[in-house]
Parts: structure tokens; sequence; C-alpha cells
């Protein structure tokens, strides 16, 4: 569509309220329609927002228009340096008396072969030093992969185990809740029942002890002697336990003298007829002797 003169809105009393903000910037989005359009500029509204827009747009192009040209020149320098090559080679073809047209249909393939390998291994001169260079570089890259490969691997493997034990972890956790949720389920009545027991026991024991606190009030109105209080008596009787104990000792030393006579003629008496035993054993004491050395 061909630019027309702008009315209403795209008029020129518009743009020259918008001067002083983007004058510039419309003069230079101006120049690059005009550059790819020519005389076919097509309709845009002025304003700031379109201005901006369009003048983004231009950056973008100009800037993708200098990487294209380089490119596009990089490019043509390779084909300069492939056609020397190839009229290099072509003359080194022609010293020996080996044309292309000369060249078997092997010899054919093997050219194209290695002019392939040239262009995947992106080398800039056709020579065995080129060609090793390359293939040296591929090695270590390949090299490296395996390495890598071999890390992932391992790293891989580390995490597979380890997947596996959180999921045998997992299941076994699964289990005991599982376990856990049945003996809920099982002990449920059991706890409810002694949980029913538990608040009955408290609200007892929370009536005897006000019927305690009530009585001792009532002994101590009435004036009661403490010393007979279940306490009190608790006391005494373990006092009375760690007598026992101590009385033990005395009770057999006692039991040492209860067998001797009462006085000293008895004492006497007794010890006579002990010695009198004595010599009777000794006595019978001899004679056996006597008669095992007479046998």
């Amino acid at each position: 569509m061909m630019w027309e003169a702008p009315t209403d809105r795209y008029s020129l009393g518009g743009f020259i309220d918008l001067q002083n903000a983007s004058c510039f910037l419309h003069f230079s989005v101006r120049d690059w329609l005009g550059a790819i359009f020519h005389d076919s500029i097509p309709q845009y509204e002025i304003s700031t927002k379109t201005i901006d827009i369009l003048h983004a747009l231009m950056k973008t192009n100009l800037e993708r228009d200098k990487h294209i040209e380089a490119q596009i020149e990089d490019c043509r320098l390779k084909a300069k340096e492939y056609y020397a090559e190839g009229q290099r080679l072509t003359n080194i073809l022609d010293g020996v008396g080996l044309q292309q047209e000369n060249l078997s249909q092997s010899g054919t393939m093997s050219l194209r072969t290695l002019s392939n390998i040239a262009e995947l291994l992106q080398i800039a001169e056709a020579n065995d030093s080129s060609y090793l260079c390359a293939l040296s570089d591929i090695s270590q890259q390949t090299l490296k992969i395996e390495e890598q490969r071999s890390r992932e691997h391992q790293l891989f493997t580390q995490l597979s185990a380890k997947t596996k034990s959180a999921m045998l972890r997992t299941q076994s956790l699964n289990k005991a809740v599982e376990a856990l949720r049945e003996q809920k389920e099982h002990e449920a009545p059991h706890v409810s029942r002694k949980s029913k027991q538990l608040l009955f026991f408290r609200k007892k024991g929370g009536e005897y002890r006000k019927r305690i606190e009530t009585s001792m009030q009532t002994l101590h109105q009435s004036g009661v002697d403490t010393s007979v209080l279940h306490q009190a008596l608790l006391i005494k009787s373990k006092e009375l336990e760690e007598l026992k104990g101590s009385l033990e000792p005395l009770r057999a030393r006692m039991s040492s003298y209860q067998s001797l006579p009462p006085d000293v003629p008895l004492a006497k008496v007794k010890l006579e007829e002990l010695r009198r035993e004595i010599e009777t054993l000794e006595r019978q004491l001899y004679q056996n002797i006597d008669t095992i050395h007479l046998k």
C-alpha cells in the first residue's frame, strides 16, 4: 500500500506535538522503512508507542542484518579457500597425470569421502595434519564424553541404590503405619474403657480426698489424740522394727550364758563331771590305740 498524507490523528499536527519526544526516532524509522519498502511505505500510527515499537524492531533487524552479512562474508571466504584448495589439488593431479575424469570409480568415491569428512570435521585445509588434528580433537572429545557418561552411570547407580533403599524404607514405614492403625482400631475399645475407668477413679479420688479432709477437720475439732492416728502408728511401727533389729545381737550374746549353772558350787560340780568324762574318753582312746598295735 502506498503511503498517503496523514489526516486526523495521523495528521502533521499530531507529529508536531510529539516531535520533542520522538522526532529523531521517527526520522530514523522513516529512513529504515524507506530503505526497505522504497516508495511503498505502509501506513502506521504516529504515536510514541508506535514509534518505540518500530524503533526496537529496526534495531533488531539491523543487528540481524549485520550478523547475516558477517556469515555471508565468512561463507565467501571459505568458498574462495575451498576453490583455491580445489585448484591446488587439481594441479597436483594434473601434474601426475591423474585428472578427475581419469580416476576410477573407487578413487572418485574415496575423494568424495575425504571431502565429506573434511566438511564434517570442519577443517580448512585438506592435508594429513588437518585430518589428524581434527580426529585427535574428536578422540579427546569422545574420551571426555565417555568419562562423563561413566560418572553419570556411577551417579545413576548410586541414585538407583538410594532410591531402592528409600522405597524399601517407605514400604516398611507404610507397613508399620498400617500395623499401628490396626492396633489402634483393635485397642480402641480397651483404651476407651481404660479412659472411662481413669475418669471414674479420678472422680472417686477427689471424693475420698474431700472425705479425708472433712474427717481430719472433724477429728481436730473433737480433740482426738494424734498419736493414735494412722500416720503416727506407722512411725511408731517403724521405730519398733528398728528396736527389734538392735535387740538381736544382744539376744545372741545372752543365749551363750544361759547354759551356765546359776551358782559357783554347781559350776564346780559341773566341771568335775566334765573332767571325769574327759578322763574316761582318754582311757578309751589309749585302749583303742593299744588294740590297733597288737593287731
